[in-house]
């Protein structure tokens, strides 16, 4: 909605790693196996591309555009935080997420964006919720086309949160610099407005 609104691209990042998993998995490869898992990341061929007429930068992969894929189930679950911890697929991944974002006007969404990816983007937001908010929100956005029950979702996000915010490569917090906007009590449409306004704020 933000992105819309900027006439900006967006891109989630989360969804590059979740197509990584899907491959380790769809391929039988433990992926808890770093060298296995590292190996495949960097034989997928994922590319930028300009789609023709918006000259928008968009992820294809295997032909696909990675926005269209639906990367989400209980086993990618599982999977991704471990293999999002692994440096050399972090490497691969920082990488697709610069080139997307080097032409600017890139709303990029992730967990280290800005403290690792882009440390020098014009705004970062950092947006904060209660737990039990976040496993609705999943929960709902994803229950017409996942088997998952509240409970799985919870039990995903406390173990992702875990992975992501103790691992050694680029852990899961707030830039020294980021805005952190709470959003429990927002509807979606209201943190839009609000960060156009930080946005607006700007001195550009």
């Amino acid at each position: 909605m933000l992105a819309a609104r900027l006439d900006y691209t967006f891109v989630d990042s989360g969804k590059i790693y979740r197509l990584i998993a899907a491959e380790v998995l769809a391929n039988g490869i433990d992926p808890t196996n770093q060298q296995a898992v590292t190996d495949l990341a960097y034989s997928i061929p994922i590319e930028v591309q300009l789609l023709p007429q918006t000259h928008r930068p968009e992820i294809i992969i295997n032909g696909h555009e990675l926005s269209q894929l639906n990367l989400h189930n209980p086993e990618i679950n599982r999977s991704v935080p471990i293999v999002a911890a692994f440096g050399e697929v972090r490497a691969l991944v920082r990488k697709i997420q610069r080139q997307v974002a080097e032409p600017g006007g890139v709303v990029l969404a992730g967990r280290d964006i800005g403290t690792v990816v882009l440390p020098q983007a014009d705004l970062k937001i950092f947006l904060s919720v209660s737990l039990q908010e976040r496993v609705n929100r999943r929960y709902n956005s994803l229950r017409h086309v996942t088997d998952l029950t509240p409970q799985n979702v919870q039990d995903d996000l406390e173990r992702r949160d875990e992975l992501d915010s103790t691992r050694d490569e680029s852990p899961m917090r707030p830039a020294l610099d980021a805005i952190i906007v709470r959003t429990d009590a927002m509807e979606p449409n209201e943190v839009v407005e609000h960060i156009l306004g930080l946005f607006a704020s700007l001195d550009r």
